[in-house]
């Protein structure tokens, strides 16, 4: 997907959370017939846990002598997310999402061949929100799905050369790109299990795809250029409602 066509899919998410939240802001009730009164639904669920991360991503950027290849794989983190029920089908959910993925940088100095693999990590830190519609939430299960965006922040990244790959001398050279940031969008799926005659505790899980690019400098010379990581991401975790 281009930048360009990200922009617009990115604006017309926010504009159909936008009318969706405005639309069902009011609290909803449940009547109780035997007494006539109303009983405010149960509305906010927090949940938190780890996150398992599958992605790959690569580039190849090209320098004078040599080149730069750069593999992403998986990796893990933490999450912790607020979700406010403002119907029984239709609930908002905030959160927070940190994790590091694998990555692994090669370098190759010309004709000699040299090759040195620098191990490192990309750390994405992402604040969500999303509309989770919930299509089952029985006494026991509650299955809810729905589409997100995501604010991502990129740290930077560094990688060491050595016998003249970039500097063309013998020492340790250290590169640093520069951190990045972008507004993306994505979709969540996931399940609560619930415990208890309350039904306020839960175990539960969720699948979740975001449509991620990271840009970077290229590591040693002018420029930028750009992986796309596309992670998906599995949690597993605990629920409490209230």
């Amino acid at each position: 997907m281009s930048t360009h066509q990200k922009r617009i899919a990115t604006v017309a998410l926010c504009a159909a959370m936008f009318i969706a939240f405005t639309s069902t802001a009011q609290e909803t009730t449940v009547a109780d017939p035997g007494a006539q009164l109303t009983t405010p639904v149960r509305d906010w669920t927090l949940r938190f846990g780890l996150v398992a991360v599958g992605n790959s991503g690569d580039t190849a950027v090209t320098t004078d002598p040599g080149g730069v290849d750069v593999d992403i794989n998986g990796g893990g983190g933490l999450f912790v997310s607020f979700e406010r029920r403002m119907t029984p089908l239709l609930g908002l959910e905030m959160g927070l999402l940190g994790t590091g993925s694998d990555m692994n940088i090669s370098t190759s100095a010309g004709s000699k061949h040299h090759w040195d693999n620098e191990a490192d990590s990309l750390a994405m830190g992402s604040l969500t929100i999303g509309l989770n519609f919930h299509f089952v939430d029985s006494e026991s299960i509650d299955f809810y799905a729905g589409p997100l965006l995501a604010f991502n922040h990129y740290a930077g990244v560094s990688a060491h050369c050595s016998d003249d790959c970039w500097d063309k001398h013998d020492d340790w050279t250290t590169s640093t790109t520069r951190s990045d940031s972008e507004v993306t969008w994505g979709a969540k799926a996931g399940v609560d299990f619930l415990l208890g005659q309350k039904r306020r505790w839960s175990v539960g899980g969720s699948l979740t795809y975001m449509d991620a690019t990271y840009n970077f400098e290229q590591i040693s010379a002018p420029g930028k250029t750009a992986i796309d990581l596309d992670p998906v991401m599995l949690s597993v975790g605990v629920g409490f409602r209230f």
